[in-house]
């Protein structure tokens, strides 16, 4: 009791037959210096000292008359210890620098063969180092939403550390204490030394993305903490959704007119890192970029979109995965090829024979499907369909009338102007005949002793090389005209020509021409008649007889006046 009171009061006070060590309890942080003092009456001039690691070893201090301090045995160490002697009866050493070897000891002072109490000394070790170290397969990011494990390690240090987690908000920097969603671990080294290790299970949200997470060590309570490096949370999560083309939703089907180019975005909303895009468009394959957004210029061709009709655009995210979004293209394009479907010859002909069945088809290829004409010279629109590709015509008994060039055409929303057009030629095999102007040529007059032409046109059919031919025939006769002084014939195609030359009264009558080609022949009929000259049949009245004056008398004043003017001509070149 008394010797408690003695250490409260201090060395001053001392009033003891024992000697009184102090401090009695030491926490001495490791390389620092500690000074014990031995606290005696004033007669003692000498005190003996010992440890626990000096047990079978005394070192005493001799406070000599000249006031000098006398030390023997270990204390007499100088690397180690310092000593110093006082008048008062105080004695004191200095342990230059506490080691750990010195951790555990128990120091205490004789003086006239009493011994002091014990002086217990405690080596504190502070963690020099914490390693902070995450225990993912990804060195960058940390995932949404899935336990991350962090582990917190010190270095060796004395006595057993505390591990603290924090996670602090930058914006508002404010801090929160995790310590709760963590395990600890302690290894024992040799010396007394321990190492920590703290195991944090963190499971971080997108909205904790670049919070600062870290954890402090302490080797005592009122010390400072050691924190390690504060480590800037990398949140991963992935986008929002799939990506989006243009804005338009998942299998959307784009109408869109044929020509130039066709510029697509491809975009993703949210996601950390940002996801890989590729976009693989008709003619267009874009690279992969690391990117918010990512396009691709698409020249829209109609026979692109034939083989190619969607457009593809890939995301590739580190948690989400692959995701795809497509459109499909409705290309608009106006006919352009527009085509019969049978074989024709060169030049787009076609020849059957009469009377037989004519079936022919026209084809136009069109987003959206056109409307289909067909007609011809004759009728201008035979048959018309709309929002079709194929129209057909038939002709069940052809013949010459049908004969000629028909015209398929076609035309949908995008056409301007008169559309795409395709031409045939319909060529009949059948007899010649007269054509429509030659039919209304029956009779021709002529006057005598003049010439004549009779003009023959047959109508428009096909027929074989040198198969065609004309005859000229004069009355009933069967016997054809020949070119001669009199006759003159002349026939070239569809065309054959009569002259008859210096018209007597034996050539008026009938004269017949006849054609014939491989499919059968035909005659036509002339009838010549005279032309005679007109007589007159005024009759002979006083005006007639007064414009039969009043010529004589203009042609006889014609005459003086011309008779006059040729003597008066002589007359000059006389006097001349």
């Amino acid at each position: 009791m008394w010797r408690a009171l003695l250490l409260v009061l201090g060395a001053n006070c001392i009033v003891s037959e024992n000697p009184i060590i102090l401090p009695a309890f030491n926490d001495v942080l490791v390389n620092s210096s500690l000074e014990l003092a031995c606290y005696t009456n004033k007669n003692v001039k000498s005190t003996q000292w010992g440890s626990l690691n000096h047990l079978d070893t005394f070192s005493h201090l001799y406070f000599s008359d000249n006031g000098s301090c006398i030390t023997d045995g270990f204390l007499g160490d100088n690397q180690y210890f310092e000593t110093s002697c006082y008048s008062n009866g105080t004695f004191k050493i200095n342990i230059k620098r506490v080691n750990l070897s010195n951790h555990g000891q128990e120091w205490y002072c004789y003086a006239d063969n009493r011994k002091s109490n014990i002086s217990y000394i405690t080596v504190r070790v502070p963690a020099t180092e914490v390693i902070f170290d995450f225990h993912s397969n990804n060195s960058i990011y940390i995932n949404e939403n899935k336990i991350q494990t962090v582990s917190c390690k010190t270095s060796a240090c004395l006595p057993k550390p505390l591990v603290k987690w924090y996670l602090r908000n930058p914006i508002n920097n404010i801090t929160y204490d995790i310590t709760n969603q963590s395990t600890e671990l302690y290894i024992p080294k040799e010396n007394w030394l321990t190492i920590a290790e703290s195991i944090l299970r963190i499971l971080p949200n997108r909205t904790q993305d670049r919070w600062h997470l870290y954890c402090a060590v302490w080797t005592q309570p009122k010390e400072a903490d050691k924190s390690s490096k504060e480590f800037v949370l990398n949140v991963a999560y992935p986008p929002d959704g799939p990506p989006i083309i243009a804005s338009y939703s998942n299998g959307s089907t784009i109408q869109v007119a044929e020509s130039g180019a066709l510029k697509l975005n491809c975009s993703v909303t949210g996601g950390k890192p940002l996801a890989t895009l590729r976009m693989t468009c008709l003619n267009s394959n874009s690279t992969p970029t690391v990117t918010k957004e990512t396009a691709v210029t698409v020249y829209i061709t109609r026979q692109e979109s034939r083989n190619h009709s969607q457009c593809i655009c890939e995301s590739d995210h580190i948690i989400s995965g692959k995701q795809t979004s497509y459109v499909t293209f409705d290309v608009l394009f106006q006919p352009r090829e527009v085509r019969f479907n049978f074989g024709t010859e060169a030049g787009g002909k076609l020849t059957v024979s009469q009377n037989e069945e004519v079936t022919f088809q026209c084809f136009a290829e069109s987003n959206p499907h056109p409307d289909i004409a067909i007609g011809n010279q004759r009728d201008k629109e035979i048959i018309m369909m709309k929002n079709t590709n194929s129209v057909q015509h038939i002709i069940h008994s052809v013949s010459c009338a049908d004969a000629g060039e028909y015209v398929c055409s076609a035309r949908n929303m995008l056409t301007n102007g008169e559309g795409a057009q395709s031409k045939l030629v319909l060529i009949v095999r059948c007899p010649p005949c007269p054509s429509p102007d030659t039919l209304k040529e029956t009779n021709i007059t002529a006057l005598l002793h003049c010439d004549v032409t009779l003009k023959f046109f047959a109508q428009d059919f096909f027929d074989e090389q040198n198969k065609t031919e004309f005859a000229w025939y004069k009355q009933i006769s069967n016997v054809s005209l020949q070119n001669d002084k009199k006759y003159i014939i002349s026939s070239n195609g569809l065309q054959s020509n009569l002259i008859i030359r210096n018209i007597t009264y034996s050539d008026y009558g009938q004269y017949r021409v006849s054609v014939r080609n491989s499919y059968g022949n035909c005659s036509h009929y002339y009838e010549l008649l005279e032309n005679a000259p007109q007589q007159s049949t005024e009759p002979f009245t006083a005006s007639t007889l007064f414009r039969v004056a009043v010529g004589i008398s203009s042609f006889t004043l014609l005459v003086i006046i011309m008779e006059l003017f040729f003597w008066i001509n002589i007359r000059r070149k006389q006097t001349s």
